[in-house]
């Protein structure tokens, strides 16, 4: 993997009026994400967001400490830098939907930034292997994949650029994996099988105007926004020895051909300067209108008011990351900031460390305790008067 990935973090104007119009999103806005992304679960706590134009939407006091992260390795495998791919993402293609136990198998999404659009283009599958003797009785029994990997003809598009207000785009994308089963009663010894599935995605912009989120120092500034209809849902079928695999075989899974699965019906929120949403509200096989079932947002690199540096610009680098010693550098490059302290804190909210800044005029070097374990951390930058700056994430890989 690249190592040495840079996040930038620049101040926006902090505007408070309605625009005129929507923005529109090009691919130059959103950077190849190079890192996590850290989400906080917000469900229950914020209304159904209807969309609308010219809006403003205010979520700026409500927050959760439940946390979850998303995250989006830089791609290196020549096979797939070949096919244009710059990063990947790990996911869960689940098959069973009549049952409680979750059957299914892990894969690896593998993503495509260009000019046009983000595409998820290719997947990738590790081998892995599952014991059925929760559902036959028979621990023998089981479900295996073998390592694989495809490129689809006609990938899965994400964005299409540029987009803005009642932009639209549809996608199919037919796809296949192998894998061979074992159920002694069915008389199948690792019989060769596939599972081919379409997933079926429209997006349309929808609403459009200004939010503002929850940031441990504050409401952020709010941010010109894009609102994106997202209706997804994918459709199985299975084979086992190069014919359609026997229903009532599939029933004892939870399974049936032609299947309705992975729905994925939301809002997601965008904004300039980062492919992660700001805000998602999510439905799952329900509609846009019901009360949603999961509620997130983004504050990673959001900018809040801070006196003096209103309404200008700089920006702030962490580097290396991931960081794979005890020290982490800072250089901030444009207004000259009166950077005077530090905190790291972790995944669940803990202080890591803290201190003054030790300065070399636009270098900083932070030095990290002995006893920090690899994971997932966050920075803040504070001035002298104690206004937060600047915040980063990064990676500690020793």
């Amino acid at each position: 993997m690249k190592r040495a990935i840079t996040i930038s973090l620049f101040l926006v104007l902090n505007a408070y009026l309605y625009g005129q119009t929507a923005i529109t999103i090009n691919a130059s806005d959103i950077p190849v994400p190079t890192a996590a992304f850290n989400i906080t679960d917000v469900t229950g706590l914020i209304p159904n967001p209807v969309p609308t134009a010219n809006f403003s939407w205010d979520y700026g006091t409500i927050n959760s400490a439940t946390t979850l992260t998303a995250n989006y390795i830089t791609e290196t495998d020549p096979n797939y830098t070949a096919l244009g791919i710059d990063v990947y993402q790990s996911g869960f293609k689940s098959l069973t939907t009549g049952l409680a136990t979750n059957l299914g198998y892990n894969i690896f999404y593998e993503y495509d930034f260009n000019a046009t659009a983000v595409d998820d283009k290719a997947i990738y599958i590790d081998a892995q292997s599952y014991s059925l003797g929760a559902l036959t009785g028979n621990t023998k029994d089981s479900l295996t994949f073998p390592a694989q990997g495809w490129l689809w003809n006609s990938p899965r598009r994400i964005m299409q650029f540029p987009f803005t207000d009642k932009s639209s785009w549809f996608s199919t994308s037919v796809r296949e994996t192998d894998f061979n089963l074992t159920v002694s009663l069915a008389g199948l010894n690792k019989a060769p099988g596939k599972h081919y599935y379409a997933i079926l995605r429209e997006d349309t912009i929808v609403g459009w105007g200004k939010m503002r989120v929850y940031t441990p120092s504050g409401p952020s500034n709010y941010y010109d926004v894009l609102v994106d209809r997202i209706s997804q849902v994918a459709i199985d079928s299975f084979y086992l020895n190069g014919a359609p695999a026997n229903q009532v075989l599939l029933s004892a899974f939870g399974i049936t051909q032609g299947q309705f699965s992975d729905y994925n019906n939301r809002y997601n929120v965008y904004r300039k300067g980062s492919f992660q949403y700001l805000f998602s509200s999510y439905y799952g096989s329900n509609d846009h209108s019901t009360t949603p079932t999961g509620e997130f947002y983004n504050s990673d690199n959001l900018l809040t008011s801070t006196g003096d540096l209103k309404d200008k610009e700089y920006s702030v680098l962490l580097y290396p990351n991931p960081c794979t010693s005890d020290n982490i550098n800072i250089l901030t490059n444009g207004l000259t900031i009166k950077l005077d302290n530090y905190q790291i804190i972790d995944m669940i909210g803990r202080t890591i460390s803290k201190g003054s800044l030790d300065s070399n005029g636009n270098n900083i070097n932070i030095q990290l305790p002995a006893n920090c374990l690899n994971g997932n951390y966050i920075i803040y930058l504070n001035d002298e008067k104690g206004n937060m700056i600047a915040t980063e994430s990064f990676i500690l890989q020793r």
